[in-house]
């Protein structure tokens, strides 16, 4: 069974399709089970107009559900909930989801880590910025309000790790990451396998490779596969190379949320 459960569509801020589009797409591409997780960033409530935005997304979604050629599944990608936890449970209190990603893009008092000048910030800045950004994503995980934690190597997206080496030694933050995969095994939480790290490869995907065999050798056994699509073609992408993956790993399923509960299907 082909699942994506991570897809953006015109209703996030950097999406660019309808919901019905994004569904047709995920037929073609042999997907069984597609849900739509526009963004929700807690820091940017009213500059992206949230309390809209999901009610809009929401709507669509259930529109599309009726006729969609595949199982299609309310999502909400929820980015740093704890910077106004008022403001996050409101989103999720609003509508009736099926599954809530949790994430974090930015740290508090920063921009998001796309944004960053990273030229011209020191190895002492860096490391000082990854330590806060692991601190933040475990109290993501403690704060418990979600279901799977999306894509724990969101920053290296953006830097070169080769060159920074000094700071992105993996053992560095293996300690911060561990306590990480340890609160969502307790809390029943799944781990994210983030496909459009396949594109680019190299340290971030052997870095992402290390954190998802921490998990399993945590005793973790959920994890959700997302393509982070926000274009109709990228739906399902890299869903071959992700299901290799996790079986080299150890994993011989991969889960997706109906109404908030886990459902498993072999890889």
């Amino acid at each position: 069974m082909k699942i994506d459960t991570h897809t953006h569509s015109k209703w996030s801020f950097d999406g660019e399709e309808p919901v019905e589009r994004m569904v047709r797409s995920a037929a073609v591409a042999g997907i069984s089970v597609l849900a739509v997780t526009d963004h929700a960033e807690i820091d940017c409530f009213a500059e992206h107009d949230l309390k809209n935005s999901i009610a809009g997304a929401q709507a669509e979604i259930a529109a599309c559900q009726k006729d969609a050629p595949v199982s299609l599944l309310r999502g909400i990608e929820i980015g740093q909930p704890l910077q106004d936890i008022e403001k996050a449970e409101l989103l999720l209190s609003a509508h009736s989801y099926d599954m809530v990603i949790g994430s974090i893009h930015t740290v508090t008092g920063y921009e998001d880590f796309y944004f960053l000048d990273y030229e011209n910030m020191d190895d002492d800045a860096l490391a000082s910025l990854l330590y806060k950004y692991y601190d933040e994503l475990l109290s993501l995980a403690q704060w418990n309000r979600f279901d799977t934690l999306a894509h724990p190597i969101y920053p290296y997206r953006y830097f070169d790790i080769t060159k920074r080496s000094a700071v992105c030694a993996p053992e560095r933050f293996d300690a911060a990451m561990e306590q990480v995969c340890r609160t969502l095994i307790r809390n029943e939480k799944a781990l994210e396998l983030n496909t459009a790290t396949f594109a680019r490869g190299g340290q971030e995907l052997s870095l992402y490779k290390r954190y998802l065999s921490m998990y399993h050798d945590c005793g973790g056994t959920l994890i959700t596969i997302g393509s982070d699509a926000h274009r109709a073609a990228d739906v399902g992408r890299y869903f071959d190379e992700a299901k290799t993956l996790l079986k080299e790993i150890g994993f011989s399923s991969a889960a997706y949320f109906k109404n908030r509960q886990p459902v498993v299907a072999a890889l």
